[in-house]
């Protein structure tokens, strides 16, 4: 799949393809309208460490799912705040 996308000639390219290409790297996949001068920043950032994407697994460590019905309203507040 990736390969394909490589080909210079390949021009099918469509949401269902970012989402191939997000579950193939195994990642989430965002689209958003933003200002052309904010892309400009985002794409052009010259730090590698800035442009990686860690994966689902290399994050899940940082990150801790708790019901709403497990919290109390004061966690709740705080988790918000």
């Amino acid at each position: 799949m990736v390969l394909r996308l490589e080909d210079p000639s390949y021009g099918r390219y469509s949401v269902h393809t970012l989402l191939q290409l997000s579950r193939a790297f195994d990642t989430c996949l965002q689209v958003q309208f933003v200002p052309f001068v904010s892309m400009f920043r985002n794409t052009f950032t010259p730090a590698h460490a800035e442009r990686a994407v860690p994966s689902f697994d290399e994050e899940a460590g940082d990150v801790a799912f708790e019901s709403e019905a497990e919290a109390g309203p004061a966690q709740l507040r705080q988790a918000m705040a």
